[in-house]
């Protein structure tokens, strides 16, 4: 359909008048007539306007061959016109187009279109390239104006397309999805989804879509609801390679539709290009999305681990705080065996892990037990027996008659799973990392299954780090001690720290006890694990202000002591610590002096913030002691950075006396030496027997505590103790084998202890008293008399002294090498 008119004619009309005005309308049709075939219709609707209907038998090539038409017509008309006037008249001519069935099927809509093409030819008449235009072509001018993506111009141009689009959402759906079948990882994930699950999926594909094409739709609501799409395909393992597939496929459908829309071309083109930009912004943020989870993920296995000798329970702790946190988890739990084929839930955490706990117990519960007793094709037993990673894709998926996790789990929105077996240095089984997703197949793509196997070997790390695990605590029985410890069930026991130069009790250490209804009583190794950071505060402000209690009444009966109480690194790097401190202090009466505060290294918290905490109390007049210096948890930097008053040397290096004396003596003689070149007082704990005792006081130990000295008591029993305890002074020597191998020691190392005379030798009484003289013992004391300088003789004494502590069996060793070394 179009509609022709004539430029300028009614300066034609006014110059010439109607009679010439007449004839040039004539001649006009005359000119255009012989161009038209006998299909077609030309007629004139008045005045200067004429309509045609131009027919074509190929609506394939009707555009173009119509084109052909109207350059022809459009020539016809560069010759001027000789109506008889006084001279020939030069005539252009404007047509609008319209056509059928692409811009519309009736003919009143298609004579409406046709002259609003005509309105838009006329209206550039100057700078037009041709005579006429269809309906929705635009100029070079006009396409070089671009559209914003969102805002009043994109919500005009996708109003009036959107009608048309709403009915092919679908389709493109549709399409889409058959596309991605002919992927293999795409189709492996469309294929484990139930038909209920490909609907909604496609449902939600069509809001995507609706989404992107809507009026109102934002650049911020857009990408919102791209990084919502693109963490789950990160979790279920699209990656974006194939993810920029999937968006070309969709550009591609989208743009096919929008060129089938009956509406104009400038509004097809500026469709196109806003949607074009939408696209990118939405693969855009997909792929940040995609690479946001991965970073997570990453960010797990690149985390510090813990010092040697952290506690398992904290160091896991941990590990699943942070693994509960990460995109599409929904529960991390730790399992360890409690008998065979029986586990224990260790801990859990996550959104869904107490649903998770009953559903375990519900399915797999031991009766009258908090054990769980999963069968052999279980998730948990595979993945124990085999010491293996196991995965279940998608929970819906598995037969009934064998489920590898119960099935209850689906509804908390649980679809996939994964157990990670932790393996000590034997490759054998030592706990269960159960995780759970919510989506499917989301621990089966390559990048998952590496970062598994990452948490694997960390996991193994950790508990290879880990010093004597405690056995697994039941959730129940761990919630009941906690609520125990925090009504009133703490109680705080002193024991004695005795300076070894006066013999007196100077201090004592406040030690928390968990006492049950039942009077038994439990110790921190039990009960610590299972705080979190907060618990943890509150009960060092508990046992604080308990054991300033005891000090003042321990005073008023006469006993002046000062108070030494453990600190996590935690709570000391709490800002309001100074001040829970403070405020005890002040309410209790006390000089901060009064107060030493041993950091336990249990924790990996914020160095500078536990540093400040410090240089804040230390600023307050408390002061602090590093605990079990040469274990894994001290650090050398801190001690010379830190005002430390005091360091105790770690009671393990002391157990090892009966184990490998001599090597023991070695290292605490450098761990006594290292406090002292600090200037700090240096404490021997873990004194278990009066050998030990002595070693610590001759290699230089400034006070020392332990069973040997005293058991941690109620602080109503120490006035008593006090008053009847008596700490030998070792004026006259040792009066053990371990204090003589640590004389003999320190006179190899640091120069003879040994008085001139052999008889009154403090070794000589010790041998006498030990029946230590037989087989050669005498003749090398003998000849360690007789030559200070003998290096050799005094060696194979210290051997022989070491040998009679480690049992007869080393004697006789000792004593047949010695009688077969040469003099």
């Amino acid at each position: 359909m179009a509609m022709i008119d004539l430029d300028d004619f009614k300066i034609i009309n006014d110059t010439h008048g109607h009679v010439g005005g007449d004839r040039l309308l004539k001649g006009v049709a005359q000119r255009i007539q012989p161009l038209l075939t006998k299909h077609d219709f030309f007629a004139r609707l008045g005045g200067d306007e004429f309509v045609v209907v131009f027919h074509e038998r190929s609506q394939r090539r009707a555009e173009k061959h119509l084109r052909k038409r109207f350059d022809a017509i459009g020539r016809r008309f560069r010759a001027p016109l000789d109506v008889g006037l006084d001279r020939p008249i030069h005539v252009g001519l404007s047509m609008g187009i319209a056509l059928s069935p692409q811009h519309a099927s009736e003919g009143g809509m298609l004579l409406r279109l046709a002259d609003e093409a005509l309105f838009k030819v006329k209206r550039n008449k100057l700078e037009r390239a041709n005579w006429w235009s269809i309906h929705g072509e635009v100029d070079e001018e006009e396409l070089a104006v671009s559209i914003a993506p969102y805002g009043d111009s994109a919500a005009e141009t996708l109003d009036v397309a959107r009608p048309h689009l709403a009915d092919a959402l679908s389709d493109i759906v549709d399409e889409f999805y058959a596309l991605v079948h002919t992927a293999p990882h795409a189709s492996r994930l469309l294929n484990g989804l139930a038909p209920k699950e490909i609907e909604h999926l496609k449902q939600r594909q069509i809001l995507h879509v609706q989404l992107l094409t809507s009026g109102s739709t934002t650049r911020k609501s857009l990408i919102e609801a791209s990084r919502r799409a693109g963490r789950i395909h990160a979790l279920i393992g699209i990656d974006s390679v194939l993810l920029m597939r999937w968006m070309a496929i969709y550009h591609e459908s989208l743009v096919r539709q929008c060129n089938m829309l009956p509406i104009s071309k400038r509004s097809r083109y500026h469709l196109a290009q806003l949607l074009d930009h939408r696209l990118q912004d939405d693969l855009q943020a997909q792929l940040e999305a995609q690479t946001f989870v991965q970073d997570r993920y990453a960010a797990i296995i690149d985390q510090f681990m813990p010092d040697r000798g952290s506690s398992w329970n904290d160091a896991i702790s941990l590990e699943m705080r942070l693994l509960a946190r990460l995109p599409g988890m929904a529960c991390v739990m730790v399992l360890r065996q409690s008998g065979p084929e029986t586990y224990n839930i260790e801990s859990s955490a996550g959104t869904a892990a107490h649903a998770v706990a009953g559903a375990l117990r519900a399915e797999y519960g031991v009766r009258h037990s908090a054990n769980l007793a999963p069968p052999d094709d279980s998730l948990l037993s595979k993945s124990w027996h085999t010491a293996e990673i196991h995965t279940c894709p998608h929970l819906a998926e598995v037969p009934d008659n064998t489920p590898a996790l119960p099935r209850a789990l689906m509804q908390d929105e649980i679809r996939a799973a994964a157990c990670i077996p932790v393996i000590d240095e034997q490759r054998l089984p030592v706990a269960l990392l159960l995780l759970l997703g919510h989506y499917p197949n989301q621990f089966e793509s390559k990048y998952m299954q590496h970062f598994m196997r990452n948490l694997q070997l960390r996991g193994n790390e950790i508990w290879q780090r880990s010093m004597r695990p405690p056995p697994p605590v039941p959730y129940e029985q761990a919630v009941a001690f906690r609520r125990r410890l925090f009504k009133d069930g703490l109680r705080m026991l002193l024991q004695p720290v005795i300076d070894f130069r006066s013999g007196r009790v100077t201090k004592v250490e406040a030690l928390a006890r968990l006492t049950l209804e039942s009077g038994e009583q439990l110790g921190p190794d039990v009960f610590l694990p299972l705080l979190r950071n907060t618990e943890l505060d509150t009960l060092f402000q508990r046992g604080l202000d308990m054991a300033l209690s005891d000090l003042v009444e321990l005073e008023r009966q006469g006993l002046r002591i000062d108070l030494a109480l453990n600190i996590s690194p935690h709570t000391l790097a709490e800002p309001d610590c100074p001040e829970w401190v403070a405020e005890a202090l002040e309410r209790h009466g006390l000089a901060p002096q009064r107060l030493i505060l041993e950091i336990l290294e249990n924790q990996r918290v914020d160095r500078a913030a536990r540093d400040a905490g410090v240089q804040r109390l230390v600023t307050l007049g408390v002061r602090f002691a590093i605990d079990d210096l040469g274990s894994g948890y001290s650090s050398l930097r801190r001690l010379a950075s830190l005002p430390f008053d005091a360091v105790k040397i770690d009671q393990d290096l002391l157990a090892r006396l009966h184990v490998d004396p001599v090597q023991s003596i070695t290292l605490i003689s450098a761990v006594v030496q290292i406090g002292r070149d600090f200037g700090c007082k240096v404490i021997a704990e873990g004194l278990e027997d009066p050998g030990m005792i002595e070693v610590a006081r001759l290699l230089g130990a400034s006070m020392g505590q332990g069973y040997a000295i005293a058991r941690p008591m109620p602080a109503a029993d120490l006035p008593a103790w006090s008053r009847q305890f008596v700490l030998d002074t070792g004026d006259d020597g040792p009066k053990t084998p371990l204090g003589g191998l640590a004389f003999q020691w320190i006179s190899v190392r640091h120069g003879s202890l040994h008085t001139k005379t052999l008889e009154d030798c403090p070794l000589t009484r010790l041998m006498q008293c030990h029946n230590q003289h037989a087989g050669d013992a005498k003749a090398l004391h003998a000849a360690v008399h007789a030559d200070p300088q003998d290096a050799r003789a005094a060696h194979r004494l210290l051997e022989w002294m070491q040998a009679c502590i480690l049992g007869p069996d080393a004697a006789l060793r000792c004593e047949r090498q010695e009688k077969g070394r040469p003099d």
